[in-house]
């Protein structure tokens, strides 16, 4: 089992992006995306890039909701 508890995307230039209680907002030049996001699952921003941490041992949600959120990216 793998124990990436961590997961990075990288924020394209004029991508705004904001997460707020469970909703994860992308706005860009070809326009909006939010996704919820479930409990367990955080979010933080460092330098041009977005951070995806799990709080919990959930380790189905972390890869699956990783895997929307490229999508979204």
């Amino acid at each position: 089992m793998s124990r990436i508890t961590k997961r990075e995307f990288k924020i394209e230039p004029g991508v705004e992006f904001s997460y707020n209680e469970g909703l994860l907002n992308l706005k860009g030049p070809r326009g909006e995306l939010s996704l919820k996001v479930p409990p367990g699952l955080k979010f933080s921003q460092e330098a041009g890039k977005a951070v995806l941490s799990i709080d919990q041992a959930s380790g189905s949600i972390f890869g699956l909701y990783g895997a929307l959120i490229s999508n979204v990216f």
